[in-house]
């Protein structure tokens, strides 16, 4: 573990990326070399620290974008968002390898140090929570959201539907499709397949056809999950003429 330091120092970063305004980053990466007690060898470390890089890596392509824009960075501007992206990188990493408690640990860190955390960070920390059935941390997640006036998107609410679509706890999936909807959230595809696959599993065929409806009404596109669902549900329910109907359209849209 001793040769961790000196191979994050090794990493091939690009020199464009060490301006003296990025001075925060670097404390951030420091930090992140001296608290490595999760990780069980260096590799683990090296892989998660060069995640971490790339996300960082996608707040450069903001500033290019804004600079492109003819709008200048201001001090204020350029701090907060490496601050940010540097923090919820890390975190982002932490939550994919399901090290919950780390991450929490340096979340708490990040608003000690005064940064907001936003929309991002907290669906990071949810899906993790519920990833390893720590509903509680979920729930308290959720209200400090609610509590800071940081607003739920699409991706929590897909997140939280597609947790309880897992636990088979339907009633609850739907409430939070309808408040999806009082909100004037389009709730994308993705939320209707995990509505979709349960109710396809649990045999509700009324459900199914709802799902059905509701999507064509939205106008929204199903992807090859959705018919692959759709497919497999009709076979088993023997309606092989709306199976074929299903593979048909795939074929026409060149799924």
């Amino acid at each position: 573990m001793g040769k961790l330091i000196p191979s994050l120092l090794n990493l091939s970063i690009p020199q464009s990326a060490f301006s003296p305004g990025l001075k925060t980053t670097i404390t951030h990466v420091q930090a992140f070399t001296k608290n490595f007690n999760c990780f069980h060898n260096v590799d683990q470390a090296l892989a998660l620290f060069k995640e971490m890089i790339s996300q960082i890596g996608c707040g450069f392509l903001v500033l290019g974008k804004m600079m492109k824009l003819c709008v200048e960075p201001n001090v204020v501007t350029f701090s907060t968002l490496i601050n940010g992206l540097s923090y919820t990188a890390i975190i982002d990493c932490l939550c994919k390898k399901l090290y919950l408690k780390d991450a929490l640990s340096l979340f708490s860190k990040l608003k000690e140090k005064t940064i907001r955390p936003n929309t991002i960070t907290y669906n990071c920390l949810i899906k993790a929570s519920l990833g390893l059935d720590q509903q509680q941390v979920a729930k308290r997640l959720l209200d400090e959201m609610e509590d800071n006036k940081i607003l739920l998107d699409v991706v929590t609410y897909s997140i939280l539907v597609d947790w309880l679509c897992k636990k088979e706890r339907l009633d609850e999936a739907k409430k939070i499709m309808d408040t999806i909807r009082k909100r004037g959230i389009e709730p994308g595809i993705v939320i209707y397949n995990n509505l979709l696959a349960v109710y396809c599993k649990k045999d509700l065929v009324s459900d199914v056809q709802d799902i059905i409806d509701m999507v064509r009404m939205h106008v929204i596109e199903p992807d090859a999950f959705t018919y692959g669902i759709l497919v497999d549900f009709f076979c088993k329910k023997k309606l092989f003429k709306e199976a074929k109907d299903i593979v048909d359209t795939m074929g026409k849209r060149g799924i």
